[in-house]
C-alpha cells in the first residue's frame, strides 16, 4: 500500500541529490573544498564573507533553493 510514494520519493531524494552535486560543482574551490558544506559549518562571520567573497551570491541562493526542495522528499 506504501511502496509507490516510497519509490517516488527515493526517485526524488536521488534526483535532488544529483542536481545539488551538479549545481554546486562551482562553489568547489582551492578554499571550499566541500562546497556549500563549508558555508554552513562556517565557524565565523570572518569565515561567512570569505566563501562569499570567491562564490557567486547567485550560484549560493540557487544551491539553498534546490537543497530546501530535499524537505519535499
Amino acid at each position: 500500500m506504501f511502496k509507490q510514494p516510497i519509490y517516488i520519493a527515493a526517485l526524488f531524494c536521488i534526483l535532488m541529490m544529483a542536481a545539488l552535486r551538479w549545481q554546486g560543482a562551482v562553489l568547489k574551490t582551492a578554499d571550499s573544498p566541500r562546497a556549500i558544506v563549508d558555508l554552513e559549518l562556517a565557524k565565523d562571520p570572518e569565515q561567512v564573507q570569505a566563501l562569499l567573497n570567491v562564490w557567486s551570491i547567485k550560484d549560493v541562493r540557487l544551491n539553498i533553493q534546490i537543497d530546501f526542495l530535499f524537505i519535499v522528499a
